[in-house]
């Protein structure tokens, strides 16, 4: 009797082992693999806790929010820079024209438009840079910024009285309006840095004393070199320090209170990433009742896929109920083509899993 050829067994599938930035030392340490088709882009991909991965301050929702800030105060500063470049060319107001801050101040403030349009032109692109050139672009944008503003505060605060203005009397008149003028510039630039920019409490206020600190040096040097000013010293440091300080202080609390903001938010994505004794590492797909992460159990160091049920279904009786009836029918189950359930639970905030 001739015998029939046995096939041969069919090899299983390949498998490929996920190996990328974040996620390597976590494989490293449990040495499993996933099917190829289990591999998703890297944006889809669930954050290690901070024990766990390079410690970076910002994450991505937080650098495409400081992005979208920067490019802002660019486009925002575009329009009294322009002023500024007006009347230095055309004398409109002569405080603030060529006869004061002379051709090297014009010219300083179109370098600073070009500057500002520049930036405010490659953060509009749809990529978001990393953290790295975020800030090098904050301290280029805010320097060119502090950079004009100390030349024009030295230049107003060292200006002849203009005509009209001669007396002592309307010579510390034009001092204070000077003095003014100078520091609400500076005022308006630490605020919308401690505002807009995300930053730690720490380096806020470093900034923030930066700048204050150049405007009380200009001051001096001014009321050093310059007789009228010298004359009006009082006025000139009580508006410094006036303004400075509530700059400095709103700068702060901004900073503070972002920071606050933004330590919610993770403290929030935290506590999404865990259920009961699993943490869950990316997200494999959804569906119309739940959504599916390859997860770890944390005690056993054990990979596995856990399902969870949409929130906008946890006050729904009738799908939650059909979520456990999906469950147990699961269960029930027993063939190698087909998941095999090793628990089931419910999270602190009500989450079946």
């Amino acid at each position: 009797m001739s015998s029939s050829p046995v096939k041969p067994k069919s090899e299983p599938a390949k498998t490929r082992k996920i190996v990328g930035p974040a996620l390597a030392p976590e494989i490293s340490d449990t040495e499993f693999d996933l099917s190829q088709s289990t591999i998703l882009p890297t944006a889809e991909r669930l954050a290690l806790p901070p024990s766990k991965r390079q410690v970076v301050q910002l994450d991505a929702t937080a650098r495409e929010l400081f992005r979208q800030r920067l490019r802002l105060c660019c486009l925002i500063a575009i329009l009294p820079f322009s002023f500024f470049f007006a009347s230095g060319l055309t004398n409109f107001i002569e405080l603030y024209g060529s006869n004061t801050i002379g051709m090297t101040g014009v010219g300083l403030c179109a370098f600073t438009i070009m500057g500002l349009l520049g930036v405010a032109m490659w953060l509009s692109r749809k990529t978001t840079p990393t953290e790295g050139t975020l800030r090098v672009l904050e301290i280029a944008v805010f320097g060119v910024m502090a950079l004009f503003f100390a030349y024009w505060q030295f230049a107003v605060l060292t200006a002849d009285p203009l005509r009209g203005f001669e007396g002592d009397r309307h010579e510390r008149t034009f001092v204070l309006a000077a003095t003014v003028t100078a520091h609400f510039n500076w005022f308006v630039l630490i605020v919308f840095h401690g505002v807009l920019v995300p930053n730690s409490a720490a380096r806020g206020l470093g900034v923030a004393a930066g700048m204050c600190v150049a405007a009380i040096v200009i001051d001096a040097i001014a009321v050093w070199l310059h007789e009228p000013t010298a004359r009006a010293a009082s006025i000139v440091f009580a508006v410094c320090a006036t303004m400075l300080a509530a700059a400095a202080g709103l700068s702060i609390f901004g900073t503070a209170k972002t920071a606050a903001l933004r330590r919610e938010v993770e403290s929030a994505r935290e506590a999404v990433r865990q259920l009961g004794q699993y943490r869950l590492r990316r997200k494999l797909g959804s569906g119309g009742m739940g959504e599916v992460y390859l997860a770890e159990h944390q005690l056993l160091k054990r990979p596995c896929a856990l399902k969870r049920i949409h929130a906008k279904y946890l006050n729904n009786p009738e799908q939650v109920a059909r979520f456990q009836r999906e469950v147990q029918a699961t269960a029930q189950l027993r063939h190698p083509n087909t998941v095999e359930i090793y628990d089931y639970g419910v999270a602190e905030d009500g989450t079946f899993f």
